[in-house]
């Protein structure tokens, strides 16, 4: 049983709790376990041995019984009890995008053994990556209806099912509302595509589809689809992605042939905002470019807090220098370019929280709020728009400020944040961490047609949460970005001299 296990554990535990609608504060003592115990140099299994495993920080005695029984057995009670519970009476209206993808990457392997049963798809709300979904919908291929509907019906952990035709909607153990639709394998793509796009997106081009061939989708027919852009070539239209099946002026952009190369994952270089245990990450400056070189990367930028957030540890100017000359010292240990950075409070007057000289010398600043998000509106927009207006100031983060489920975005002015934003060339930051999803898809097109580049980050405070990115790029695409628009797409050669652009530009006005 290795650290990463027991951590991939602790983490499923604290996801499934999410999506129970289970305390907060429970689930986040989880997560702060897994990644502890990921980060940590010594291995978990000898910590158990020495029954030291309270040494590890966030680490209490009752995580330590539970990291015990995970090492000791390689499983965890808890998980199973929730996998064989009735789900609550009070089931989550919404699930994070993030939980839902970890469930379906845990049930559909289950599906997939039920009689009959030939291929499993992602289709509605999820296949469009909404930051959040109501239900998650399941494409089910069957050879035999009959056995694959009774094998959902005696299925343990689903619950309260209620059937139309060959419809299921049904609640899982853990509280996660499903829509499963049975389909041959004929009809398969006709109903992917009716079950993906936004009802309007659906109904036009299913309107446009009948005013070219007479052919009505929404009734099965005997032609094969070999995929989805067939429908689109039978409405005249190109390939619509998934993201962007919206009712916002895709179909339009389409017919004139404008719609976007939308941005890939492998167009993506490294993440230009990472925390450690310098401040109040789980893992070593190590620990996280060693990640980066395995998941790919060019450049990882470590930025950890500013000197006043004091509840994250935040870096004192020395602390901050410290950390420099280290960096310095681990370039030619890693094929990985590491820059130096951080992310930098925006003070209560719009001042950063460290002077000009020393961002001069940083390869990446951040500057995020972090306080007063009660302020008025008035008061916030100025703060943050003085902020961006410092010359050593490349990437405003999280810019909204927003928890889903927990806090509403910052009542601020975002029409003159996009406004200064482009005047001074200041990057905006899509905050890839699974409550946050910050800037929205829609802001972001807002930014996209306002020419304002887009830098897509993890905000990672451990290994585990550098995946992240994955619902970063999600934004992304859902706001029509290409790889033109984002600052990560450049190469390590490229990615300083766009850092540094704003700065050279202000300085020489």
């Amino acid at each position: 049983m290795q650290n990463k296990d027991v951590a991939e554990m602790l983490d499923r535990a604290a996801r499934i709790l999410a999506l129970r609608g289970e305390n907060r504060y429970r689930i986040r003592a989880y997560q702060r376990a897994a990644q502890a115990v990921a980060a940590s140099p010594e291995s978990i299994v000898e910590l158990v041995q020495e029954n030291r495993l309270q040494s590890i920080d966030g680490v209490g005695k009752a995580l330590a019984a539970k990291i015990k029984e995970i090492v000791k057995t390689g499983k965890l009670a808890l998980l199973e009890r929730m996998e064989g519970e009735t789900p609550p009476v009070q089931v989550n209206e919404q699930i994070l995008l993030a939980w839902a993808l970890t469930f379906c990457q845990d049930f559909i392997p289950e599906l997939k053994k039920l009689n009959g049963v030939e291929k499993v798809t992602v289709t509605g709300e999820m296949r469009r990556r909404q930051e959040t979904v109501s239900e998650i919908s399941l494409l089910l291929v069957t050879k035999d209806l009959a056995q694959t509907k009774k094998a959902i019906s005696q299925h343990p952990q689903l619950h309260r099912q209620k059937w139309e035709d060959n419809t299921c909607r049904t609640v899982h153990s853990f509280g996660v509302k499903l829509r499963l639709d049975l389909v041959s394998a004929g009809d398969y793509v006709r109903q992917l595509w009716l079950t993906t796009g936004a009802t309007e997106h659906v109904k036009k081009v299913a309107r446009l589809v009948k005013e070219n061939t007479g052919l009505d989708i929404w009734q099965a027919s005997p032609y094969v689809f070999a995929g989805e852009a067939d429908i689109y070539k039978l409405a005249g239209l190109p390939f619509i992605e998934p993201e962007l099946r919206e009712n916002r002026g895709e179909i339009a952009a389409a017919q004139k042939g404008e719609l976007p190369l939308l941005l890939r994952a492998e167009d993506y270089k490294g993440d230009l905002h990472v925390h450690t245990n310098w401040s109040d990450g789980t893992a070593s400056i190590e620990k996280m470019v060693e990640m980066a070189v395995e998941m790919g990367y060019e450049y990882v930028a470590i930025t950890d807090h500013s000197q006043s957030l004091k509840v994250a540890r935040g870096l004192s100017l020395q602390r901050l220098a410290e950390q420099r000359a280290y960096i310095d010292k681990l370039q030619t240990k890693y094929n990985l370019r590491i820059l130096c950075g951080i992310e930098a409070d925006i003070l209560d007057d719009g001042s950063i929280d460290a002077p000009d000289e020393i961002l001069a010398q940083l390869d990446v600043v951040v500057a995020s709020v972090h306080s007063g998000f009660r302020q008025s509106r008035e008061k916030l927009t100025a703060r943050i728009c003085k902020a961006m207006q410092n010359p050593y100031v490349q990437i405003l983060g999280h810019p909204t400020g927003r928890l889903l489920g927990q806090r509403d975005p910052y009542e601020v002015d975002i029409d003159e944040i996009l406004r200064v934003a482009k005047a001074t060339g200041t990057i905006l930051e899509i905050n890839s961490s699974p409550d946050r999803l910050d800037l929205t898809d829609k802001i972001v097109l807002q930014a996209k047609k306002a020419s304002i580049k887009i830098a897509i980050n993890t905000d990672a405070h451990s290994q585990l949460e550098l995946a992240n990115i994955t619902l970063g790029l999600a934004v992304a695409r859902r706001g029509w970005l290409t790889a033109d628009d984002v600052i990560n797409t450049r190469n390590a050669n490229e990615i300083l001299s766009c850092l540094q652009k704003k700065k050279t530009r202000l300085l020489s006005q």
